[in-house]
């Protein structure tokens, strides 16, 4: 629960930074669709990574029951 509210205290600090850019008039730039497919990559990569990361961990290095 704690994480969800940090995360959307976050977000609304993010578009309040933006909102102001805007207003100064800086333009504000759409991501381009290669920028959302890096970003889409890289999310499902640092997934992966975690879920290897843990089973290593696990079946190296785990608590014995």
């Amino acid at each position: 629960m704690f994480w969800f509210n940090f995360l959307g205290f976050l977000v609304s600090k993010l578009v309040n930074a933006a909102e102001t850019k805007a207003e100064e008039g800086e333009a504000y730039h759409p991501l381009l669709p290669i920028e959302k497919k890096f970003i889409a990559y890289s999310l499902i990569l640092a997934v992966i990574l975690l879920v290897i990361l843990i089973y290593v961990s696990y079946t190296y290095f785990g608590v014995a029951h």
